[in-house]
């Protein structure tokens, strides 16, 4: 049922013209990619450590994509580029995830 919900939402919003030209920008899409980026690759860094959980993943996949969204779209209310605010947060979490990582990986194939 609740897949079925989904693609209704999906199909209502899609349909929206305003709403699907707003969010189709670059801005936004690179701010939700990198939002998503971020979710992801802490959730695999918190699964080698052992410390997985799906809810956690996924309240921290959609608060990431909504306040990247909502940064966007506050600058582009305010006529202020903030998305490279986005980029700036978004990529600094990635790269200390990933740093986490390659030291994860370093303990359990170089040692």
């Amino acid at each position: 049922m609740k897949p079925l919900a989904g693609l209704i939402a999906g199909m209502l919003l899609g349909s929206a013209p305003e709403i699907s030209a707003a969010l189709a920008s670059p801005e936004f899409l690179l701010a939700v990619f990198l939002a998503a980026a971020d979710s992801l690759i802490g959730g695999i860094c918190a699964g080698l450590d052992r410390k997985f959980s799906d809810a956690v993943l996924f309240t921290g996949f959609l608060v990431n994509v909504l306040f990247a969204a909502a940064l966007v779209g506050l600058g582009k209310f305010f006529g202020v580029e903030i998305c490279w605010l986005a980029l700036l947060i978004f990529g600094l979490r990635i790269f200390k995830n990933l740093t986490t990582l390659k030291n994860w990986l370093e303990r359990k194939y170089l040692s």
